[in-house]
């Protein structure tokens, strides 16, 4: 089957829930640490030679990733990145967590206090001020690399908190140091497609589809089964080759790679195992480079010149840093119900030559697990973070609870959730009063 290069959109360079950084643990990740794993060693190879026989679409990957070497060349008096539209875009995969974060911790504490006292039911809410950022939910079905040594984690996540510096270099820095979303150390990952990439719900935002785009389970099963005869005809391994961090124009900051043989064909093999099932109908968001998001950059503000002196500095430090090449003998089918990898409620890895048939009996069990979820109404992309919760559920259950509840007409827990919203509101409007 020939493959259509044109329905393949523009890269989108991100990936959880962000990392505070401070000065006081900015040397805490050493990348010259020992640990265990493949040996990941920096250095300085220079430019990087064409193939003149490389292949397509090989060949125009490579071009894609070099082109992004320009978006360094910043402007003074200009904007930093150079697709403002597409930044605003992708500013709505993303949410500020904080009054949600706080409002779990208004409910925990309004729990315990009914625990020891059922008829008090007063509440205080102090908004926290610190803003952190999370993505939106998703019905994402991915095929993607996620297994890497642990210094080259370390390595990314040092590189996002020094962008994290150098994008704060301005008169605004404390307010534009909250305006970049870090990945968590394990969700790196190397998207290779997205079979299924859709927003959840009756959501529709930013570069998602529409979630009447998403495939059935029958689908679903038909491709997770091309896919465990793809990697046991998949012999030997994925050598990953990190080239050198580059700037995306639409605020991401990644890892670029070359274009391995084998993972070309893995990705061409995937689009077609999704237009087989689909009838010819792509639904899915093929990756044409090799990335690994580092940050995600959501404001987007003019440049000043110490601003672009120190993003030239930032250019000099990592553009041409190139990595020890990393072997890889693995593929992960994924769904992510938050967008980039932020949560995974499902995630089977296959081995490359191996025969991977336990894979597809336990994804069938796990999407009969989804359609039982889903008669119940139990949304299974709501995903509050275990440690946000209190296990110990009983105040809640509790029937002199209920009745006490029944008698002041406050309501259980999603009730309480609505008034402490609306309380949100008003202070809001008062604070906009005053």
């Amino acid at each position: 089957m020939t493959i259509d290069y044109s329905k393949w959109d523009a890269i989108e360079c991100s990936s959880s829930d962000s990392e505070e950084f401070t000065n006081a643990d900015a040397n805490d990740d050493d990348y010259d640490d020992d640990f265990e794993g493949e040996e990941v060693v920096e250095r300085d190879t220079g430019k990087k030679k064409n193939d003149e026989n490389e292949k397509e679409p090989t060949k125009r990957d490579d071009e894609k990733r070099d082109a992004l070497h320009e978006n360094y060349d910043v402007v003074v008096g200009e904007r930093l990145f150079k697709e403002d539209e597409k930044l605003t875009k992708m500013k709505e995969m993303f949410y500020d967590y904080t009054i949600e974060r706080d409002m779990k911790r208004v409910e925990k504490e309004y729990r315990e206090k009914q625990k020891r006292n059922p008829q008090d039911f007063s509440m205080t809410y102090e908004p926290s001020g610190e803003k952190e950022w999370r993505t939106i939910g998703t019905n994402i079905f991915s095929v993607a690399l996620c297994e890497f040594p642990k210094t080259l984690r370390k390595f990314l996540k040092r590189v996002g908190r020094e962008w994290v510096e150098t994008f704060a270099c301005t008169v605004r820095r404390e307010e534009l140091k909250k305006e970049v979303y870090l990945p968590k150390e394990d969700s790196y990952h190397v998207s290779i497609c997205c079979v299924q990439d859709v927003a959840k719900d009756d959501e529709n935002v930013g570069v998602l589809g529409k979630p009447d785009d998403a495939l059935d389970d029958e689908q679903l099963i038909a491709i997770m089964r091309k896919l465990v005869t793809i990697t046991k005809e998949t012999n030997g391994f994925i050598e990953l080759k990190p080239v050198g961090v580059r700037l995306g124009t639409d605020g991401g900051v990644v890892l670029a790679c070359e274009i391995d043989k084998t993972l070309q064909e893995l990705r061409e093999k995937t689009i077609e195992a999704t237009m087989e099932a689909t009838n010819g109908l792509f639904t899915g968001r093929a990756k044409p480079m090799v990335l690994i998001t580092i940050a995600r950059t959501l404001e987007n503000p003019i440049v000043t010149s110490f601003q672009s002196k120190v993003i030239k500095i930032f250019k000099e430090k990592y553009e041409r840093v190139y990595l020890a090449p990393i072997r890889i003998k693995s593929i992960f089918f994924s769904h992510e119900t938050r967008w980039m990898h932020e949560k995974i409620d499902y995630r089977c890895e296959l081995m490359l030559g191996k025969e991977n048939g336990e894979a597809l009996e336990d994804f069938d069990e796990y999407l009969i697990r989804r359609r039982e979820r889903r008669e119940r109404n139990d949304d299974d992309s709501d995903d509050d973070d275990s440690d946000d919760d209190d296990d110990d559920s009983s105040g809640w259950d509790s029937d002199e609870y209920k009745k006490a509840c029944e008698k002041d007409k406050v309501g259980l827990p999603g009730d309480l959730m609505r008034v402490l919203n609306n309380y949100i509101d008003i202070r809001r409007e008062v604070g906009d009063e005053g």
